[in-house]
């Protein structure tokens, strides 16, 4: 009984309480257009397709190779232990996000700079995407996740009266700090690129709304041709285009829930290992407190003073 009142208080919490507080930066509008038109993202789980998938453009010696990331692909990806290591198994990414490989090649014979966050995404329904850093995935990650991870924690949980609170921000932090630390290690970041420099990363963006077919991608403001003080002559942008395709939703296979069935088995060990840890830093603490309890209780009581004379 006690149980069902934990996770039924859980739901209501996760509903109204602090699990719903989002991180200003949810609040910041990445996609500008007119509001009446942009609405809702397009659906999550809709897979979408891009032909090409892969372009490169050359333009005033600054080679740019970019490779739309699909599910699948970054699903693949981050599961190489040899790149990611013990962060490897997580997609950061969600459907909801455009995401795509960039790389290039400084050839223009001095060094010139980028800055990602002035990369751009534009439809042919006139809506320009802006790019997201990685801070704002990560408050995107922190409002999905949390309260789906007490509710399961809430019913997962051995201990009589249902939830510690330590499971619950044990795991968060646990799977954010992942998440985190591989958008940080995959991002594009801005700084300068010298002559003959290969510099690759990911970028992503809003998905497209669902009347979109066409999109460009511009990889604007690179800054070229500096001067003595510092300051760049030239700025380029480079261009690509792509046909939008949107694919059905697959069904499900054999093999696709053997591996959502092995996903699922490597969380719970990994909710075990966490439950292990917690336990051992319990009985850590309370054998703390009971040392302190008996170093108080070996102190001599302090001796009573005089009455000072009126």
């Amino acid at each position: 009984m006690r149980r069902s009142f934990c996770i039924v208080g859980i739901l209501l919490f996760s509903l109204t309480g602090c699990s719903r507080h989002r991180s200003a930066l949810m609040f910041e509008r990445r996609v500008m257009g007119a509001v009446e038109t942009v609405g809702p993202i397009r659906d999550v789980g809709l897979p979408i397709a891009l032909d090409p998938p892969v372009a490169t453009v050359t333009k005033e010696g600054v080679e740019v190779t970019v490779r739309y990331a699909s599910g699948p692909y970054l699903n693949a990806y981050f599961k190489n232990r040899a790149i990611f290591g013990e962060y490897a198994g997580l997609n950061p990414y969600y459907p909801l996000n455009l995401v795509f490989y960039v790389k290039l090649v400084n050839k223009h014979g001095d060094r010139i700079k980028i800055d990602p966050a002035q990369f751009v995404v534009i439809d042919d329904v006139n809506t320009q995407y802006e790019y997201l850093s990685p801070d704002f995935m990560i408050s995107i990650a922190e409002s999905k996740d949390t309260a789906g991870r007490m509710v399961r924690a809430a019913i997962e949980s051995p201990s009589w009266y249902g939830i510690h609170p330590g499971q619950v921000l044990t795991g968060v932090a646990g799977q954010s700090q992942q998440r985190h630390a591989l958008l940080k290690q995959v991002t594009m970041t801005p700084g300068y690129l010298h002559n003959g420099v290969t510099y690759d990363g990911m970028i992503a963006f809003w998905q497209p709304l669902r009347p979109a077919r066409k999109l460009r991608l511009v990889l604007s403001g690179i800054k070229t041709d500096f001067d003595a003080n510092d300051w760049p002559k030239n700025s380029i942008d480079v261009d690509f285009e792509f046909k939008l395709i949107q694919l059905p939703k697959l069904a499900p296979t054999k093999e696709s829930i053997a591996a959502e069935e092995q996903r699922l088995e490597a969380e719970k060990k990994r909710l075990k290992r966490e439950r292990k840890s917690e336990k051992i830093m319990l009985e850590q603490e309370k054998e703390r407190l009971k040392d302190q309890k008996q170093t108080l209780g070996h102190q001599p009581s302090p001796e009573p003073q005089p009455p000072s004379s009126p």
